[in-house]
């Protein structure tokens, strides 16, 4: 640290924000101590009222370096007090400067966990960001990484970060990338926006700002837009059921969401944008209140039971995927079981559990695990129990010896008669005979070691 030139002064020519700084200098070449850290904070507070004039004089003194590394001290005060001087330091800056000479302590500054460091430097790329409403390709991989930290940043908020974020207009650019003309940057903004859900004051100003109705907009079928959008701006809608802010079956009440769920599914010329819908409905469908919303509706339901029933190849995938996100629930009782059940029930006239036999037996292995998730998440519910026991061919299924079997498939058959074994029905559901083989297969399977195997890698 260069304090020679101020130190060879005599204190009276010494100018006040002088004095500070060679205060500041001869607390930093001591052995750090608490004291001293509290001398610290006083001292960078004293300065930060100097420094309307005399940032080149301070900078001449205090390196950016020293003052990042004071910023991985472990006390809140000293982190917070030269957090506000280097930002202050850093107003007059401009972005061109800060990328040439400052670019290493960037990203240290996004992943600090103090979240006035971390305002300061996202003020700095405000400066980039907001310059005249475009993005500088030049600076397009740190564009990225404020998408990246964006996210974070706001899924992990309080309403301090949270109000900083939108009075910084952070929130306003990324919500104009929604109407922008360049696809990769609206579609960027779309995966990023379903975090806003996770802060409920980002969320709210979300709304008042028309964001939702944007998207909307984006995700009507009949809307001129590409495929690949109208598919981004669905599934980026349908996200919002995985965040806490929102109330997602309030959302699907006020925008049309149900109505344009069914509308794909009934996509006839376009399996990209159906197969889209099917991962959407699983993705929404997950909450109970939304579960008990689509039973409701009937339209969605009615095309999924159908897609399930008559649908092959991807589209019949992805179906049984998104049959066995409905049926997976926390608690499967109530409401949520019997709107399942009736599902169940619709499905193959009642012949579900035969059907997915006859899928496991094509030796598609991703078919198979697909129908292996719905018959687990089946045996959830007391119903899907008592079905389960009463169907010949899921018991022959499961227990068949099949050496070449893939060991996956093996995983999830063992998961399944374990959840039967463990079952409170299972002794009512099944004879002797059926309990001691099922019993056996768990404990032994096909003669092998495959349960120890299992066993070993579930615990």
């Amino acid at each position: 640290m260069e304090c020679d030139e101020l130190g060879n002064k005599e204190k009276t020519q010494l100018k006040d924000y002088e004095i500070t700084i060679q205060e500041i200098c001869n607390v930093l070449q001591e052995v750090t101590t608490e004291e001293l850290v509290e001398k610290n904070v006083e001292l960078f507070d004293k300065l930060y009222e100097h420094l309307n004039n005399v940032f080149e004089a301070v900078l001449t003194q205090i390196s950016f370096a020293v003052l990042f590394s004071l910023l991985t001290l472990p006390d809140n005060k000293i982190i917070s007090s030269v957090a506000k001087v280097t930002g202050k330091l850093l107003a007059p800056v401009s972005w061109s400067m800060i990328h040439e000479k400052f670019d290493e302590y960037i990203p240290s500054g996004l992943e600090h966990p103090h979240p006035e460091v971390k305002c300061m430097v996202l003020e700095q790329f405000t400066r980039c960001v907001l310059a005249e409403g475009q993005y500088n390709t030049e600076y397009s991989g740190h564009i990225w990484r404020i998408y990246q930290i964006l996210d974070n940043t706001i899924t992990h908020t309080d309403a301090y970060m949270a109000q900083f974020l939108i009075d910084q207009g952070f929130i306003d650019t990324f919500f104009a990338d929604l109407k922008s003309t360049d696809f990769l940057a609206a579609m960027a903004a779309l995966d990023l926006v379903p975090s806003f859900g996770e802060s409920l004051t980002i969320f709210k100003y979300m709304e008042e700002q028309g964001v939702l109705d944007e998207i909307s907009k984006l995700m009507n079928p009949a809307s001129e837009h590409p495929s690949f959008v109208k598919a981004s701006a669905f599934k980026t809608f349908s996200r919002f059921s995985e965040y806490s802010g929102s109330a997602f079956v309030d959302l699907c009440k006020s925008y049309p969401y149900m109505d344009y769920l069914e509308k794909y599914l009934d996509q006839s010329g376009d399996t990209t944008l159906k197969i889209n819908a099917l991962v959407c409905m699983g993705i929404s469908g997950s909450d109970p209140a939304v579960l008990k919303l689509l039973c409701e509706d009937k339209k969605a339901v009615d095309k999924l039971i159908e897609l399930c029933t008559y649908s092959a190849g991807d589209v019949k995938l992805e179906s049984l995927r998104t049959l066995s996100c409905l049926f997976e629930k926390s608690e499967p009782q109530g409401e949520t079981s019997d709107a399942n059940f009736n599902i169940y029930m619709q499905i193959d006239n009642g012949g579900l559990l035969s059907s997915l036999v006859k899928n496991c037996k094509q030796g598609i292995p991703e078919l198979t695990i697909a129908c292996l998730s719905v018959l687990k998440n089946i045996c959830l519910y007391r119903w899907g129990q008592r079905e389960v026991s009463l169907s010949s061919s899921v018991f022959e299924y499961l227990l068949a010896k099949n050496q070449s079997e893939d060991y996956n498939v093996r995983k999830w058959k063992h998961t399944i008669v374990s959840s039967i074994v463990h079952h409170q029905d299972f002794s009512v559901n099944y004879d002797d005979d059926a309990c001691s083989r099922l019993r056996q297969f768990i404990t032994s399977p096909n003669g092998d070691n495959t349960a120890a195997q299992v066993a070993s890698i579930s615990a």
